[in-house]
């Protein structure tokens, strides 16, 4: 009986391994039937291409800067539609949320050897479509596009070249530098990079934007500021110098260098550009708003100008070091207007945001529109708008181009 048993349980392992062996042989197959591998050297990285498109897809590496493009073959041999690109830049640090800013269609596919890798996809119409053939031909293509995406790899082992032995480039949408290679660059909050040694701070970068008197231009010993060309916008590198040490803090100053291509536009951006208008003649206010009421202008046309009245309660902020918090707000008595457009006419507000609402977002600016009304508008919410101060920037004809949360503790 027992000997039995035993002859039907090696039957049966028998033929699990059988179909085990079957199942990897046909998937196995099915990968080599169905798709060919394309390996990119200059760009480090490799895709598995369907079968089909062998004889069907052009492939440009060579006339766009770190940016492979994939266009269809047409049935007469010429280019046709755009299907994606491949980019590459240099930092793993750069974010799906980064990446979502620019403005075609894009998605984020990979970090590796110190690249980001991301794709780019036409936003218009890549064929004819009195051309039936070249439309399904392109159609049919386009619905492997995402398949093809997921296959992505690394490929070979290039990294961003460095100028200085023993070191490594690390960096992420905005700027780029050389660190010691026993130094690693991470993500905090927001715009804020802490440098770290097996798990330890030793240092940080942290982008922010206003102006910078000559005593923190000049840096210091563990700290610098990195100023953006022709902007207010800059970057302190902070480092404990007794675990980085002098000679490496001067290489990752020297090396330090904005990206000054493809860079999302950030909160910071929108005030640099506003407070451009300061030194033009604008002006700059502080209070509180009391309402925001949209208007209409020739009511009785099909499509009326829409615009909005931004009643603010001035005044004014002062340093003031006999108050227990150093400052104090006076309040001026004195209210005013602003008319101006709504929606993309509108002036950028820049709100201070969740959960603790002391800073900005990095992405976080909106217009006078629904969108802003729906996150800020309910009086029964913490982030109701009439409950911040805030600064009010106007251009040198007194029109509102900027309203910015301002944080007081």
């Amino acid at each position: 009986m027992n000997y039995k048993n035993g002859k039907t349980w090696l039957i049966i392992i028998l033929v699990v391994l059988v179909v085990i062996i079957v199942a990897v042989l046909s998937v196995n197959g099915k990968n080599k039937d169905d798709t060919y591998t394309y390996e990119n050297g200059k760009y480090g990285f490799k895709l598995e291409l369907p079968i089909e498109w062998k004889d069907k897809v052009l492939i440009s590496d060579g006339d766009y800067d770190d940016s492979v493009l994939f266009f269809v073959i047409k049935i007469d041999g010429s280019q046709g539609g755009h299907l994606f690109s491949i980019n590459r830049e240099t930092g793993e640090l750069i974010t799906e949320e980064d990446v979502k800013q620019s403005p075609i269609p894009s998605k984020l596919l990979m970090h590796a050897n110190g690249y980001t890798y991301y794709a780019t996809f036409p936003s218009d119409v890549q064929f004819d479509p009195q051309e039936k053939d070249e439309t399904e031909n392109y159609n049919s293509m386009n619905s492997k596009v995402e398949g093809v995406l997921e296959s992505i790899k690394p490929y070979g082992d290039e990294r961003p070249a460095v100028s200085n032995e023993g070191y490594k480039v690390v960096g992420n949408s905005f700027f780029a530098l050389e660190v010691p290679e026993n130094l690693e660059m991470e993500a905090g909050d927001g715009l804020f990079w802490n440098l770290t040694e097996e798990g330890n701070a030793v240092g940080s970068l942290i982008m922010s934007q206003g102006q910078l008197d000559d005593e923190d231009k000049n840096g210091g010993a563990d700290t610098a500021y990195i100023i953006r060309p022709d902007s207010t916008i800059y970057t302190c590198i902070s480092v404990n110098e007794d675990s980085v040490g002098e000679a490496a803090f001067e290489v990752m100053k020297n090396t330090f260098s904005y990206k000054t291509v493809d860079i999302p536009v950030t909160v910071f951006d929108y005030i640099n550009t506003a407070e451009q208008y300061l030194e033009l003649g604008g002006s700059r206010l502080f209070g509180k708003i009391t309402d925001i009421s949209p208007v209409s202008h020739d009511e009785n046309d099909e499509d009326p100008l829409k615009g909005a009245v931004t009643t603010v309660a001035l005044m004014e902020f002062v340093t003031d070091e006999s108050q227990p918090d150093g400052y104090k707000i006076v309040d001026l008595n004195e209210t005013k207007s602003f008319e101006s457009g709504y929606g993309r006419y509108s002036p950028d507000v820049i709100p201070l945001v969740p959960p603790n609402y002391t800073t900005f977002g990095v992405y976080d600016r909106y217009l006078l529109d629904e969108d802003f009304f729906k996150d800020y508008g309910d009086e029964s919410k913490a982030s109701y708008y009439k409950n911040f101060y805030y600064d009010f920037i106007l251009d040198p004809d007194g029109n509102l181009l900027l309203i910015s949360g301002h944080y007081v503790p």
